[in-house]
């Protein structure tokens, strides 16, 4: 079920599944609008997917935009693990990030986070 951010106001992320782009290990999160955020799936739910990499380059632009406010993406490892185990323990990380975020802009405005999050209409 998907977090609801800003007490039901914003966007929420939920951790849908792993994937591979590449080669890559690669996370799906369902991106549910406001009006959504009960957790029911409905209109205007996207399904967005990402690699670790990408969460890192969102985490710089959200640091330049919000300094010591901003969230901490899961820490980078120095090797690539594809366990499931850790997998799954990245995507919950991934997941605590991106709702963490959503509460800095539970409307994102962000050009980058609107881009990340599959949001191409105006909030």
């Amino acid at each position: 079920a998907a977090v609801a951010s800003a007490e039901g106001r914003g966007y929420a992320a939920s951790f849908a599944g792993l994937a591979e782009r590449d080669g890559t290990p690669a996370y799906d999160f369902l991106v549910t609008p406001p009006a959504c955020s009960s957790g029911a799936r409905g209109r205007g739910d996207v399904t967005v997917r990402h690699t670790f990499a990408e969460f890192e380059e969102l985490a710089r632009v959200v640091r330049r935009r919000y300094g010591s406010a901003a969230p901490s993406p899961p820490a980078a490892t120095v090797f690539e693990y594809t366990s499931p185990d850790f997998l799954r323990e990245r995507a919950a990380g991934l997941e605590a990030y991106l709702n963490a975020v959503l509460l800095l802009e539970p409307q994102p405005r962000t050009q980058a986070l609107r881009q990340f999050l599959g949001i191409w209409q105006p909030v």
